[in-house]
Formats: structure tokens, sequence, C-alpha cells
């Protein structure tokens, strides 16, 4: 990965796909456990991100993406975990 060229518009769009399916497991949960399991899911995704986009300079544009993506997909489980106890 050393010489990899910086495609943003590219990565960008991975990392929307990623997204889209963290958000599409979590909405799909209808326990707790399901929750638990989705957390899971949501946190190998971010190490795959984190490692495919490390914490240097040419990435990070990249990382700034990465964050807003973490703080929406966090606020996504604590409303989902909240809907599912209330049921």
């Amino acid at each position: 990965m050393k010489n990899r060229n910086v495609d943003f518009n590219k990565d960008v769009e991975d990392i929307r796909v990623i997204h889209r399916k963290c958000l599409s497991v979590i909405n799909s949960c209808t326990t707790l456990d399901q929750i638990l399991n989705a957390e899971t899911y949501f946190d190998l995704a971010l190490v795959y991100l984190y490692t495919k986009y490390p914490n240097k300079s040419q990435w990070q544009s990249h990382r700034k993406v990465l964050t807003i993506v973490k703080k929406n997909i966090d606020m996504f489980l604590t409303l989902r975990r909240r809907q599912i106890r209330k049921h």
C-alpha cells in the first residue's frame, strides 16, 4: 500500500458502500442481541477502514470522512438500541 495512488472520490465511494452496509445491518436488528452483533460488524468495518486509510498525511482527508461516518453510525446504533428497548 506504500505506492498506492490516492483517488479520493473512489475511496469515498468505497467508504460510503461500507457505511450503507453498516446502516442496513443496524436497521435490520429487532433484538438487543442482534444490535450487539451489529456493533461487532461495525467495529470490524472500522478496523478495516482504519487499516486501509492509516493515520498518515496522504490519508488525512479520508480520516476526516471516517470520523464523520463513525459518529453517524454510533448515533444510529444508539437510536436503534433505544427503539428496541421501548418495544
